[in-house]
């Protein structure tokens, strides 16, 4: 998200979950999910509530414009708790690869779009490659549930690149192709980080 931040002219945060080890296998809470985040009950909703409220105070953040993404356990957090979600957090944007059992996201997407009053009937928006976005229809004003599946992917971000220091240092070394080997490929045909951002500037909470 650094390369969109820098281009776009916008804050990226990264704050770190928690864990057993500060450097390492860090979580968040999402209720049933995940290791020690949920195990030990850790409050993040108030965690990220403080935070917005410290940059809002530090750097002059625009309290409409607040925005939040993330990759695996990280949007699960943000979905988990919606009613618990700080008013002023408007947006939320999940990237994630589901691998484990439970409601698929193409369910999960469905649900979002009949709580918030859209239609039960959808357009592709967006078709290349190993990717299709489809939005739903006829939401109320200021609604937009759009789901792209992306056939193919490893547990990465597309367009981005594996985020382990080995694969920076020695792309070609044992240790970054077994990483490769363990998360899967990167799609290269979107952008996450360009097409998040270009979902959340389109909105804000009102004055």
């Amino acid at each position: 998200m650094d390369r969109t931040a820098e281009g776009q002219g916008f804050i990226a945060v990264y704050p770190a979950g928690s864990g057993p080890n500060a450097d390492r296998l860090l979580t968040w809470n999402a209720g049933t999910c995940c290791a020690y985040a949920m195990e030990n009950n850790i409050d993040d909703v108030g965690f990220v509530s403080q935070l917005i409220d410290f940059m809002i105070a530090e750097y002059h953040v625009d309290r409409r414009r607040v925005y939040a993404t993330g990759h695996s356990n990280g949007p699960r957090c943000a979905t988990a708790w919606p009613a618990n979600w700080p008013k002023s957090w408007p947006l939320w944007l999940p990237m994630e690869r589901k691998t484990w059992p439970c409601t698929s996201i193409e369910d999960s997407v469905r649900d979002w779009a009949e709580r918030y009053g859209c239609a039960m009937t959808t357009k592709v928006i967006y078709n290349k490659g190993p990717v299709t976005c489809r939005t739903y229809l006829e939401c109320p004003e200021g609604v937009e549930v759009t789901l792209c599946p992306i056939q193919g992917s490893g547990h990465t971000w597309p367009g981005g690149d594996y985020a382990i220091e080995v694969c920076h240092t020695q792309p070609n070394g044992l240790l970054c192709k077994k990483w490769k080997d363990i998360v899967g490929p990167i799609i290269r045909e979107i952008s996450a980080s360009e097409l998040i951002w270009k979902f959340f500037k389109k909105y804000r909470l009102p004055d």
